[in-house]
């Protein structure tokens, strides 16, 4: 969200708004076309030896784009792979079994840079019971988490027309955080510009005179360590339909536009009347607008900077494309790029904290590689770890943490997907999440919820009055509680002094009389004090009373997003609502937003959900019971008894006395002395 000027809120408040909404589908041009040239191609193949160059060269191959694999010219019904290099006669290719490579086959490299998990490979050495760690196939351990990087914001991709012969696109690395606090170096490259390059950290407006689709890159480099960070953003140009003949989608109709901070993003409904040879799964698509507030033309909002015409950044969802024929038109869903994290699935993961880890790796027989070590780890540098080795994330969009950091021991993701594993670790150890904002910028953030004071803490995007809604406000009060009783417990980790456990109860040491018992572990913690705040802020959260509150906004109030938190306040007379409910600037912060548009009025509007602001009162301290002596008098060792087996008794079986013989009924004779054993078994 952004904060609008006292000049842009008195535009939000006038009338009438008034929006057309364009459809940019990004268009990746070639880098290389040529064709297999091996007899022997075979999967798992990762150096491909090509020939027949049609267009490009390897020249302009860089790490990361995507490879399209074809049975003719420019297709990709084969399939698609990440390209790691490329020389005069061979490209390397990321891991993969899935591609039945074979002689001929057509290669198409674009400038495209897609989201993707990358998969680490762990072998033995040869002769000994040693394993060798590589990320990305081959990449060995060096110094790579001694030395850490920068988490990189540029802005969001971008769409727009050119008005007067030229199109302005602001850029800025703004928000770009390193790990180690180094001072940073910036190296722009605008590809199809009239300015190529920059070392400024926000080179401002940056004109571009010819309609096409284009790449911008930004290298940022840590001053002491080095460590080269690098992102790309995809620029589309246009004419207006008007001048030119390079036009967005133009026959196209806008379904809806749901974002949700529970589910991390946004999911976007689209038809498609034309174009229709563009809409491929995974393409890159960009919302962008006029906009036109009281007469006056200018967009408000948006958290890139000097971007606030672009209304949604996504990816058409594989599998989401459905045909009409009836009306020769295609329907789909896009994703922000959480929803594509969900799709991308990466193997399990684990690091431990460690103060050097390329030391500890070489006098430690018990890690096997530097790789599992990440210097003095809190749960930035674990993201960044996880992003930077294990997914192409950071290649293709801004990403942000906000709050207070908690050093951690380890850091463990199962095999799950990319967003489970952030996402995972932002709820479990900070209560937190991931989430992307319209534009596409990914915010891992402490929730509210979990923020002491957060009333003060967080900044106030706008006070909404009755004339910035229409209708009733559906307000939900709860009148039981959602839990009685909720225990946190989690670890304080200090580098030098170890780890300290903590476990923490709300209301107090006797739960509520409504409600249920909930039990959270895991937290990354400073101290005891520091979890009963916590703990006594998330149980007020849970049981708020009023946790839902929906209301549908009169205009186009594109200054509101469901990321970053930012506060908004409410002001309601107990007229304006059956429950007869009076507040006076109440804090609240937004969960969902659902976005309406009417074509043919020009008219956009949220409807907004709320959840209020609360503050709770400190949780009570739960002792945790002292470990059991492992020795001593107090106990702790144990012998086992002995285990006696007591002696058969001698078992004598005695003499028959006398014996009556009878044959056929009649007796025969009495015998005496018999031994039944010897006598009578026989």
């Amino acid at each position: 969200m952004t904060i609008p000027t006292s000049a842009e809120l008195a535009l939000l408040r006038s009338s009438p708004h008034e929006t057309n909404l364009w459809l940019s589908i990004y268009k990746p041009p070639s880098a290389l076309a040529c064709q297999v040239n091996n007899a022997s191609a075979a999967n798992g193949d990762r150096v491909i030896i090509y020939d027949n160059v049609t267009a490009g060269s390897y020249g302009l191959v860089e790490s990361g784009m995507t490879m399209y694999i074809g049975s003719t010219l420019g297709a990709r019904d084969i399939g698609r792979i990440r390209v790691r290099s490329a020389d005069a006669t061979t490209i390397t290719v990321a891991e993969n079994s899935d591609v039945p490579w074979a002689d001929d086959l057509y290669l198409t490299i674009v400038r495209f840079w897609e989201i993707d998990a990358v998969y680490p490979r762990i072998i033995q050495n040869t002769g000994t019971f040693e394993t060798i760690w590589y990320k990305d196939y081959d990449i060995e351990y060096t110094d790579q988490n001694d030395n850490l990087g920068s988490l990189i914001c540029m802005g969001s991709h971008y769409a727009g027309f050119l008005d007067g012969d030229s199109c302005n696109v602001f850029y800025s690395a703004t928000g770009t955080h390193n790990l180690k606090e180094e001072e940073l170096t910036y190296d722009w490259f605008f590809q199809g510009a009239t300015v190529t390059g920059s070392s400024a950290l926000t080179p401002g407006s940056i004109a571009y005179d010819t309609a096409g689709h284009y790449t911008t890159r930004l290298k940022v480099t840590g001053g002491d360590s080095g460590v080269v960070d690098t992102s790309y953003r995809h620029i589309s140009i246009y004419d207006r339909p008007e001048n030119g003949v390079n036009h967005p989608v133009l026959g196209w109709t806008f379904i809806s536009m749901d974002g949700s901070r529970e589910q991390g993003g946004y999911i976007t409904r689209v038809k498609v009347r034309d174009n229709i040879s563009d809409i491929v799964d995974g393409a890159l698509v960009v919302i962008f607008a006029d906009d036109w507030y009281g007469g006056t033309k200018q967009s408000i909002g948006g958290n890139a900077l000097g971007r606030s015409t672009i209304v949604y950044v996504g990816y058409i969802l594989d599998g989401s494309i459905t045909y009409n024929y009836s009306t020769s038109s295609i329907e789909f869903e896009l994703g922000s790029p959480t929803e594509i994290m969900k799709l991308a699935e990466g193997f399990a993961v684990a690091v431990n904290s460690s103060t050097d880890p390329s030391g500890q790796a070489i006098s430690d027989d018990n890690i096997p590689s530097g790789w599992v070590l990440v210097l003095n780890m809190d749960c930035e540098r674990a993201m960044y770890h996880y992003l930077r080795w294990h997914s192409t994330v950071l290649y293709t969009t801004d990403f942000q943490f906000l709050g207070t950091d908690q050093n951690i021991e380890y850091f463990d993701a199962d095999r799950e997907s990319l967003y489970s594993a952030i996402d995972k670790l932002m709820r479990g150890t900070l209560q937190g999440n991931l989430v992307s904002d319209r534009q596409g910028k990914l915010w891992a953030e402490i929730s509210v919820a979990a923020t002491n004071g957060a009333s003060g803490s967080f900044p106030s995007s706008l006070e909404i009055q009755k004339q910035d809604w229409m209708g009733v406000p559906t307000i939900d009060e709860a009148l039981v509680n959602e839990l009685s009783y909720l225990e946190l417990g989690g670890i304080a980790f200090d580098f030098s002094a170890g780890s300290t456990a903590y476990l923490s109860g709300a209301p107090g040491t006797a739960p509520a009389y409504r409600g249920r018992v909930e039990r959270l572990q895991g937290h990354a913690l400073t101290n005891q004090a520091q979890l009963n705040t916590l703990c006594g802020n998330l149980f007020a959260y849970r049981n708020a009373k009023y946790p839902s509150v929906m209301i549908n906004l009169v205009g186009n109030y594109r200054n509101l997003d469901i990321a970053p938190q930012e506060l908004v306040s409410l002001s309601i007379e107990s007229t304006e609502n059956p429950r007869g409910i009076i507040w006076n600037g109440k804090p609240f912060h937004i969960t969902e937003i659902r976005w309406v548009y009417d074509a043919r009025e020009g008219f956009m509007h949220p409807s907004i959900i709320l959840h209020e602001v609360t503050q709770g009162s400190a949780g009570t301290t739960i002792a945790i019971p002292a470990l059991p002596p492992s020795s001593g008098e107090d106990g702790g060792g144990f012998d086992i008894p002995p285990l006696y087996i007591p002696e058969f008794p001698t078992i004598s079986i005695p003499s028959l006395g006398g014996v009556d013989i009878y044959h056929n009924g009649d007796f025969v004779a009495t015998v005496t002395g018999i031994n039944f054993i010897d006598d009578v078994c026989e």
